[in-house]
């Protein structure tokens, strides 16, 4: 369990939470943190190094955007995506990057891109967290195409002990839904994808996989 901070995120009161729990013997998990927050993830890390520290930047050369252009090859997108991203990552030690945002592209662009960017990435001394699939996608019955993702990951640390891993979303129906609430086909969505993956690779199970946006529907509280 952990935190998702934004720009604005108060830096003390976060370092006092992961000093205090890693103090009594509970380590804070996971932090994750978009552009803005750069310093406290930086800080966390120093003050509770058992902490995974996730980074997403918002930005790149392309200015604000989440996605990777699908309508380039996706072994060169792959490679020009991470240079694009790689100015903004230089502000964090993090042990992971989210790669990408929601992003609707075709499952089989997608595997080639994301085993190029796992490439570049690892060469750079660069951990990836891959998909960051919405909620409720993509169709459980094509998740087996990505099979090919997840060998790579498997075969090709990208640093001592530490794999490539997955980035999911879990959200509520509605924004009073919790996605404990949600149901298997959607809270619970990661469920289904590896009934099927496993039968294929059995050995995916060891990738890790953070769920690194989680809540209500929407995410955000419900005002009357």
């Amino acid at each position: 369990m952990g935190l998702h901070l934004i720009v604005g995120a108060q830096k003390s009161p976060v370092v006092d939470l992961a000093t205090r729990l890693r103090a009594a013997g509970h380590p804070l998990g996971t932090l994750k943190g978009t552009n803005g927050t750069e310093d406290i993830l930086n800080a966390v890390k120093a003050a509770s190094p058992e902490t995974t520290i996730v980074f997403r930047s918002l930005v790149s050369g392309d200015g604000r955007a989440d996605c990777p252009n699908v309508w380039h090859a996706p072994d060169i997108e792959a490679r020009r995506w991470l240079d694009e991203l790689a100015p903004y990552w230089t502000g964090v030690q993090a042990d992971y990057y989210e790669l990408m945002n929601e992003c609707s592209v075709p499952l089989d662009w997608l595997a080639t891109f994301s085993i190029e960017a796992m490439r570049v990435a690892g060469s750079r001394g660069q951990c990836l967290l891959l998909f960051s699939f919405n909620t409720g996608q993509p169709d459980v019955e094509q998740f087996a195409q990505l099979a090919p993702v997840y060998e790579y990951a498997l075969q090709n640390p990208c640093a001592p002990g530490r794999m490539h891993g997955i980035a999911l979303h879990a959200y509520g129906v509605t924004p009073t839904t919790l996605v404990s609430e949600s149901g298997i086909y959607l809270g619970l969505r990661h469920r289904l994808f590896y009934a099927h993956l496993l039968a294929l690779v059995p050995d995916a199970i060891r990738v890790p996989v953070y769920i690194t946006e989680a809540g209500p529907g929407g995410g955000r509280p419900a005002f009357a």
